[in-house]
């Protein structure tokens, strides 16, 4: 379980620290206080976010942002899958653990 704090699920998420401590505080988001603090678990906000906990989050080393995870149809299926999405090209890379 991978404890995140507001600044790093922010970051995790591509959100503003204001916005996240917003949706916990409206019950949108899973975290915990910890007095004044905020807690996320990464497998927590993988779940409401409906992504894979289970998936290696660690991402490809590319200048892209735009990774998206999820599990495709005509490879195998059920074969985990990342599609990075760049200006002039889509690239799809199956996971060489699997």
């Amino acid at each position: 379980m991978a404890l995140l704090s507001v600044e790093q699920a922010a970051s995790y998420l591509h959100l503003n620290v204001k916005r996240v401590q917003a949706l916990a505080r409206a019950g949108r988001l899973p975290g915990r206080r910890l007095g004044r603090r905020w807690l996320f678990d990464q497998r927590d906000l993988d779940l409401a976010l409906g992504r894979s906990p289970d998936l290696d989050r660690g991402g490809l080393d590319l200048s892209a942002r735009n990774q998206l995870r999820g599990r495709v149809l005509g490879l195998t299926v059920g074969d985990p899958i990342v599609a990075v999405i760049k200006s002039t090209e889509v690239m799809i890379a199956k996971d060489a653990t699997s």
